[in-house]
C-alpha cells in the first residue's frame, strides 16, 4: 500500500484523487477501495502514461500487482463480496449507492444552512466517488444524466462554499431552490388570495367595497312607525293606595323599660351618680385666667392645730401640702432604669452561666437602690 501511496508527479493530477480514497477506504469498504485502485490503473492504460516515463512504468507495475492481491484477498474472505467484485452490475449499483450517500450527507448540510470545510470534502468525495461509474460504461449510460447534474451541483457548491470562506463570509448565508420556490408560491398565493371574483366572473379587488344601489329620487323610504300605548293604560298619579299601619299592641310582646339618661347636673330616678359638670376657669381683668396658687411652705415657729382625725387622713393632707420636687422624681426614675438594666446584664449572664458577672451587677444594682 506504501508503493501505491506515492504517486509521481505525471500522473499526480490524473489518479491522485482516487488513490486518495482507495487507501482511506481500504478497511472500511474494501470492494469500493479495489474498484478505486482499478480505476487508476484503466486511465494510466488508455493514456499509455505508463510508456512515457519509466517511473510511471514501474508505479503501474506495483500498482496491478497490488489490485491483484486485493481482489484475491477479497474473494476469499466472503461468498457475497466474491459476488458483488465478479457481477459488473452489482458493483456498479454498489458503487452508485455508496456515491449518493455521499453526495446526500454534504447536501443536507447546504439545506440545513450548516456548511463548513468538512462540506466541501464531502461533496468532492462524492464527486471523486461518481467517477468509478465509468468501468462500466454501458450501465453508466442509463444513469449518466442524473449523475451529471449531481457532480455539477457539488463543484458549484465547493466553490461557493470556498470562495465564502476566503472572503471571511458566512457560506451559510444563502437561499436554496426549495427555499425560493416556496417563497414565490406565498407570493402568489398572497396575490390571490386579494382578489374576489364576482358573480359575473369578474376579478375585482378585496379592498375596494361594493357599490350600494342608491334610492331613486322622488320616493322616499317608508320608515315603520310605533304605536305608543295612549296615557289611559298608565295608572292615574291621584289614585290613593291605602298602605296597612303597624299594630299598637302585639301579644306577647316585653315591655322593657327605659334606659336611664343621665344629664349633666340633675338627679337621676336610679340614684347613679350625676356626670360631672365642667367649671370655667375664673377670668382676671385682663381676659385670662387666673393662675392656680400654690400652697406655700408654712413658717417654722407656725402651729398647726387641727381637729383629730384618722392616721389615714393626716398622711394624705401632709403629703398634698408639701411642694413638688421635679429633679428629684426625675433623678429616682434614672436611678431605677439603671438598676433595671444592670439586672437585666445579670440574667443574661446567668444564661451563659457566667455567674461572676452576674453578682457583679446584681450588686451593683443593688448599690444604686440603696444610695
Amino acid at each position: 500500500m506504501s508503493e501505491i501511496s506515492s504517486v509521481p508527479d505525471e500522473i499526480r493530477k490524473l489518479v491522485g484523487p482516487y488513490i486518495k480514497r482507495a487507501v482511506e477506504l481500504e478497511q472500511y469498504q474494501p470492494v469500493i477501495s479495489y474498484l478505486g485502485k482499478l480505476y487508476s490503473a484503466q486511465l494510466i492504460l488508455q493514456g499509455q502514461y505508463h510508456l512515457k516515463s519509466n517511473e510511471v512504468a514501474l508505479y503501474t507495475e506495483a500498482l496491478l500487482n497490488d489490485i491483484e492481491t486485493h481482489k484475491k484477498n477479497l474473494i476469499e474472505s466472503s461468498d457475497k463480496i466474491a459476488d458483488v467484485v465478479n457481477d459488473k452490475e452489482k458493483s456498479f449499483k454498489l458503487v452508485l449507492g455508496f456515491s449518493n450517500v455521499v453526495f446526500a450527507k454534504a447536501d443536507k448540510q447546504v439545506q440545513n444552512h450548516n456548511c463548513q470545510k468538512q462540506t466541501v470534502m464531502d461533496f468532492k468525495a462524492s464527486i471523486d466517488f461518481y467517477q468509478l461509474l465509468n468501468l462500466w460504461d454501458d450501465l453508466y449510460q442509463n444513469e449518466k444524466s442524473e449523475v451529471e447534474k449531481r457532480t455539477k451541483y457539488a463543484k458549484f457548491q465547493c466553490a461557493r462554499i470556498l470562495k465564502a470562506i476566503r472572503n471571511g463570509e458566512d457560506p451559510n448565508e444563502f437561499t436554496t431552490k426549495e427555499e425560493e420556490a416556496e417563497l414565490e408560491e406565498m407570493g402568489k398565493e398572497s396575490i390571490e388570495g386579494s382578489n374576489v371574483t364576482d358573480v359575473s366572473g369578474s376579478a375585482v379587488t378585496g379592498s375596494a367595497p361594493p357599490d350600494l344601489p342608491e334610492t331613486p329620487s322622488g320616493i322616499k323610504p317608508e320608515v315603520p312607525q310605533t304605536e305608543l300605548p295612549s296615557q289611559s293604560q298608565f295608572p292615574s298619579k291621584d289614585i290613593d293606595v291605602e298602605l296597612p299601619k303597624p299594630p299598637e299592641d302585639i301579644k306577647g310582646e316585653l315591655n322593657l323599660p327605659v334606659a336611664p339618661v343621665l344629664i349633666k347636673g340633675e338627679k337621676n330616678s336610679l340614684g347613679l351618680p350625676s356626670a360631672p359638670v365642667e367649671q370655667e376657669p375664673k377670668v382676671g381683668n385682663l381676659g385670662r385666667p387666673e393662675k392656680p396658687k400654690i400652697p406655700q411652705k408654712p413658717a417654722s415657729n407656725a402651729v398647726v392645730t387641727s381637729k383629730p382625725s384618722s392616721r389615714k387622713s393626716s398622711l394624705v393632707s401632709s403629703h398634698s401640702a408639701a411642694p413638688v420636687n421635679v429633679d428629684k422624681i426625675w433623678q429616682q426614675e434614672e436611678v431605677i432604669a439603671e438598676a433595671q438594666k444592670r439586672a437585666r446584664f445579670a440574667i443574661s449572664a446567668l444564661n451563659y452561666e457566667d455567674i461572676p458577672t452576674a453578682i457583679s451587677e446584681l450588686e451593683k444594682a443593688l448599690k444604686l437602690l440603696r444610695d
